[in-house]
């Protein structure tokens, strides 16, 4: 199938990991509006020589990395800091009286991003048909983003943020790590995506 289009990156907090079961989540939210999302397996290189030859490969899961890009974070100020927040561990503070009450993103050495479910969908057509994959990533852990900011010239330059996290396999429940699933219909899909993060569209921006 060719990929001819990315929605909707969907992410929750891990309240809890199960036994056998994929981990319980807290409420999800629409992290942004996707640009692009890059995703990069290690898989095991463990050969086992027997005879002067390979005998036995180990070629299974080894670590994974989702790079993630968005136009921002959310749509306005307010929820573009709420969502940083959320995805790393950061704290928001309030200053000055009300009506003026301002947010601040407070950021300090000891925050620690919290573990995710992390997923978002493709559009794809094959012979002419449009299908919609969803990709689900049980457990993910985002790191502190670099930013590179650039001054306006004689013709815009988009800037948008990227951010880094690290895919994890889950040992209590087989060492899973990611679901995919294909669906003829975008609401069939954005229905099971969001269902598998506890998010209720449009409770969020981005949706």
């Amino acid at each position: 199938m060719a990929k001819i289009g990315l929605k909707c990156p969907v992410a929750a907090p891990i309240t809890a990991e199960n036994s056998g079961a994929a981990p319980t989540y807290g409420t999800g939210f629409i992290i942004g509006r996707a640009v692009a999302a890059n995703k990069n397996i290690t898989s095991n290189d463990n050969p086992l020589y027997g005879d002067d030859a390979i005998a036995e490969m180990d070629t299974s899961f080894s670590n994974g990395t989702l790079e993630l890009n968005v136009t921002d974070f959310g749509t306005d100020s307010t929820d573009s800091l709420e969502i940083q927040a959320s995805l790393l561990g950061h704290t928001i503070i309030e200053e000055g009286e009300s009506p003026n009450t301002i947010k601040v993103l407070r950021k300090k050495s000891g925050d620690v991003a919290p573990y995710l479910g992390l997923g978002y969908y493709k559009t794809k057509k094959l012979n002419g048909v449009l299908m919609y994959e969803a990709t689900l990533f049980y457990k993910i852990q985002f790191q502190l983003p670099s930013e590179n900011s650039n001054t306006k010239g004689e013709n815009i330059e988009w800037q948008t943020p990227s951010i880094t996290g690290r895919i994890m396999a889950l040992p209590d429940f087989d060492g899973n790590y990611e679901e995919t699933a294909i669906f003829s219909t975008e609401a069939a899909c954005r229905t099971w995506l969001f269902g598998k993060l506890n998010y209720t569209e449009n409770s969020s921006a981005g949706g």
